[in-house]
């Protein structure tokens, strides 16, 4: 599993203007990444994923992990620079050398601003050309209209999309409250809940 963390509210307040990194997208963000077995994810409920995703992502959410990206930047920005057709440098999470990865992104929190004279944009897609890397990714953006809506893409290797397509139904689950564990319990634990407590 692979998340990219936005840093923006670790990085120093008193050293970077708010207003400034709020609309930086450079080295302020980061991949956190866990190997877990399919069968725990899948098996455990949804509140286990979660915290298995929060540890991830806490062990990359300090100031000192987005100080140490620009440093690592900055060190080497000619070697992009000098290179033609410019450069590309990604976590290893990104390059599918360990387990398949899935990154999820959020875009959510940018607003697309554009007019190119003929109106504003009805359909934006944050897209990383990937080259031949193995990983996959689900973007999320807000859609341009403003109106709540949010547009969902996803880049699969071939075997991944072969798989989805073969079987959407099978693959592409609806994000239903029942299906989260959010739904209400089932009348038959209720009444076995009901029959425990009466008998204490």
């Amino acid at each position: 599993m692979a998340w990219l963390v936005d840093g923006r509210r670790r990085l120093d307040g008193a050293r970077y203007d708010a207003g400034t990194v709020r609309r930086y997208l450079g080295n302020v963000l980061t991949y956190a990444s866990r190997e877990v077995d399919v069968e725990a994810v899948s098996s455990s409920p949804l509140a286990d994923v979660a915290a298995m995703a929060g540890e991830a992502i806490a062990e990359v959410f300090r100031s000192e992990r987005y100080e140490e990206l620009v440093d690592w930047m900055e060190a080497r920005k000619g070697v992009f620079r000098d290179r033609e057709g410019g450069g590309k440098w990604t976590e290893v999470v990104g390059t599918g050398t360990g387990s398949p990865a899935l990154v999820v992104s959020s875009f959510v929190p940018f607003h697309v601003e554009g007019d190119f004279g003929f109106g504003r944009p009805r359909l934006v897609i944050p897209w990383i050309r990937p080259g031949r890397l193995g990983s996959a990714a689900m973007t999320v953006a807000r859609s341009p209209v403003e109106d709540g809506s949010w547009l969902i893409t996803a880049r699969l290797w071939p075997r991944l999309a072969d798989a989805v397509d073969a079987d959407p139904d099978a693959v592409l689950k609806p994000a239903t409250a029942a299906r989260l564990g959010f739904g209400a319990p089932d009348p038959a634990d209720v009444m076995q809940m009901q029959d425990t407590t009466s008998r204490m």
